[in-house]
Formats: C-alpha cells, structure tokens, sequence
C-alpha cells in the first residue's frame, strides 16, 4: 500500500511538472504571438509611411510643374503670341509660329506629366476614381483597354489606396510592356476578409519560376516591389501565369480599418 501511494506521488510530482512546462511553453508562445503581432503592426505603420513619403514627395514634383514651370511656358506663349504678328518679314513670322508650336507641346507634356506624377482623381475621389483615370490614361497614352469592375469602398487609407493604384499601374505596364495585346481586366472587390484584386490578360504569358528581379525579366523588378509591399502589410501576391496562356495577377490585403490617413 505504501509502495503503491509512493507511484502514485511520483506520478502526480511528474504530471504537475509537465503541466507546468506546458503552461510555460504556452506563456512563451503567447509572448512571441503578441511580439509577432506588435511587429507586423509595426511593418504595416512603416510601410504606409514610406509609400505616403513617396507619394508627398510626387505630389511636390507635380506641384513644381504645375505651378513653376508650367507657368512660365504659358508666360513665355503669351508674349510669343503677342510678338510674333508684329515681325518684320514672314521668315520670322514662321520661326515664331515654330517656337509657339515648341511651347504649346512643352505646356502639353508637363501637364501630363504633372497629372501622371499625382493623379488628382486618385486623391480627390478615391480607388474607384483613380483606377476609371488609370484606365482612360493607358487608353489615351498606350492605346490598351481596360475593362474595369470596382465593388470597394472609397474610404481606405491614403496608403492602401496608393499601393493599390501604384500596383495595378504596374502592372498594366507590365502587360504592355510584354503581354503582345491591346486589352486586360482589373477587378477589385471587397470580401469579408479584406481587398482583392485581380489583373488578367490573355497574352503570351511567362514562368513565374523563371521571374529574376535583378535582371528585370519580364518586369521582374517590378512584381517583387509589389510582392515586397503586399506582404508588408499582411497580404499576398500571386501569379498564374505560363507561356502562351495568358497571366493573372492576384493583391490581397487583409481588412484593415479605414484610415486615419496619414498625414499628408
């Protein structure tokens, strides 16, 4: 009897040692899930901030066009126009007639330029605006339709909003750059999880596997940017592509409140 309460105190001794290696273990693990979360809320702070950095400091350069040197070519046409009827002979009057043509397509490019560096739509009416610009600018300037589908809010966050446009921007180029057609399809939808985005084309398509950023293979360098900024701020980026069947190109981001946008 007593050889059998002796067992039964080793066991209970060995059972509450395990017991409390397990609370331990569990507490260390609580501690590295709330070290992991106070991480990744801190990737998802900083990359915001250096994606608005970049933007601001867009915002400024289209901001120099528009109102530096922009100004001073239309300064620079109106004095032109005034002068040019007064040359002496008509050799001059076509010289400033050439000048002229050389302003207006100056003031042309910059305002492009300008609107390019920091859509106005994509700030002043948000995702839905910014991507129906996006897709009238790639028609304008590359003669590529896009067929656009918008089901989001337009309440996200400055960044969100920024990475979103930045990225299907992208890749819209990418696809120009390399897909060999004159069309693709953006849809962008909320689901209970969070964003999701979808860029598909029906071109020559490529091996994800053989993506090299550092040789900028079929626009390499510029999906591993998007990747690296997807993944930031807890999302993925996926392709599903192969050569002669077309690509689609897969954002998602996980539910994040509407923004306290950062200031800007």
């Amino acid at each position: 009897m007593i050889e059998r309460t002796t067992d039964l105190r080793d066991t209970v001794a060995v059972l509450q040692e395990e017991i409390q290696q397990r609370t331990q273990a569990e507490e260390e693990l609580r501690k590295l899930n709330t070290q992991l979360n106070i991480r990744a809320a801190q990737l998802r702070k900083l990359t915001g901030e250096i994606t608005m950095t970049g933007q601001r400091e867009r915002r400024r350069l289209a901001g120099i066009l528009h109102d530096g040197l922009q100004q001073y070519l239309v300064s620079a046409k109106v004095q032109m126009e005034n002068i040019s009827p007064s040359l002496p002979d008509e050799r001059l009057q076509n010289r400033g007639n050439g000048i002229l043509k050389i302003l207006n397509e100056s003031i042309r490019i910059t305002r492009s330029l300008s609107t390019e560096l920091s859509p106005p739509a994509l700030h002043q009416g948000g995702i839905s605006a910014g991507l129906e610009w996006l897709a009238r600018w790639m028609r304008d300037a590359h003669d590529f339709d896009v067929a656009l589908s918008v089901d989001a809010p337009d309440d996200l966050s400055d960044d969100i909003r920024v990475i979103l446009f930045e990225s299907v921007r992208e890749l819209l180029f990418n696809i120009v750059k390399h897909a060999g057609v004159s069309h693709a399809r953006v849809d962008l939808c909320q689901t209970a999880e969070g964003l999701q985005v979808n860029v598909s084309d029906g071109g020559n398509g490529f091996d994800p596997e053989r993506l090299d950023p550092a040789r900028n293979s079929v626009g390499g360098m510029g999906l591993f940017s998007i990747r690296e900024r997807v993944a930031l701020l807890g999302g993925r980026f996926d392709i599903d592509s192969a050569p002669g069947k077309g690509s689609r190109f897969s954002l998602f981001i996980p539910a994040i409140q509407p923004s306290e946008a950062i200031r800007q």
